[in-house]
């Protein structure tokens, strides 16, 4: 396999605003959350059972925990950019993908109560997505006839890497 010379690598990872707004989502989310767990935990051990406060835990925890574990998947790890291809180390993954075979590279809007968030997609040539890690903007819905309104650095990346791509297809 051919590799560019001349092209340095490039970390893909989530921004400094949205980690913080993650951070501090998250974190009033699980103090929130927390606080009425300890108010029902400790009403429960006053005029309950342990098997009642257990209960009542496991009900919380069923709530949380994949909070957490979305959060996660959403906003951990970041994407290596390099002549070979895209490196790529998630939360729980780890993979590597050639840049013979990636396709295209797309953006991706996902809808949420009010607005939503975007994520960026390498569709392979076998017809598999990937994701790819430390690609996450939040932004309101998309309009039809305008641009999205993203961060800056969300877009200069996402450009780098579909200019990259534009390359190694076209040596």
């Amino acid at each position: 396999m051919p590799i560019m010379l001349g092209v340095e690598e490039m970390t893909i990872r989530l921004g400094g605003p949205s980690r913080r707004r993650i951070r501090w989502s998250f974190g009033g989310f699980t103090v929130v959350w927390g606080g009425l767990w300890i108010a029902a935990a400790v009403s429960a051990l006053r005029h309950g059972t342990l098997a009642q406060t257990l209960i009542l835990t496991a009900v919380f925890l069923a709530v949380w925990l994949p909070a957490a574990l979305f959060i996660t998947l959403l906003a951990a790890g970041n994407t290596r950019i390099g002549p070979a291809g895209l490196r790529l180390r998630g939360a729980f993954t780890r993979g590597f993908i050639a840049w013979d075979e990636v396709a295209e590279i797309k953006d991706r809007f996902h809808q949420g109560r009010r607005g939503g968030w975007w994520t960026v997609e390498a569709h392979l040539a076998n017809g598999r997505v990937r994701r790819l890690p430390g690609f996450y903007c939040e932004g309101p819905t998309p309009d039809r006839y305008s641009r999205p309104k993203r961060d800056g650095d969300f877009d200069a990346q996402l450009t780098e890497v579909r200019r990259r791509l534009r390359h190694r297809q076209g040596a």
